[in-house]
Parts: structure tokens; C-alpha cells; sequence
């Protein structure tokens, strides 16, 4: 039960992380791209981490 709660504030968070992103990505496109590409690797990272 707590690693679905975990799991549900990840995500939660990595929304939030997204607009926040998106926005940024907007003023600022390179800057957007790397830490799209950063959070990306994270996500890929905590997947395979997890099985």
C-alpha cells in the first residue's frame, strides 16, 4: 500500500515538474529540452529500478 501511494505522489509530482517545465520550455527552449531529457532518463531510471 505504501509503495502505491509513493508511487501516485511520483507522479503527482513529475506533473507538476511537467507544467513547470513547459512553461519554462516556453521563455526558454534549450533549457526546456535538457531538463525534459533529464527528467525523462529519471522516469526510465525509477522504472527499471522498480521491477
Amino acid at each position: 500500500m505504501t509503495g502505491h501511494l509513493i508511487t501516485v505522489l511520483l507522479l503527482l509530482t513529475l506533473t507538476g515538474l511537467g507544467i513547470g517545465i513547459g512553461r519554462l520550455a516556453y521563455k526558454n527552449p534549450a533549457l526546456g529540452t535538457s531538463m525534459v531529457t533529464a527528467t525523462t532518463v529519471l522516469a526510465l531510471l525509477y522504472t527499471i529500478l522498480q521491477s
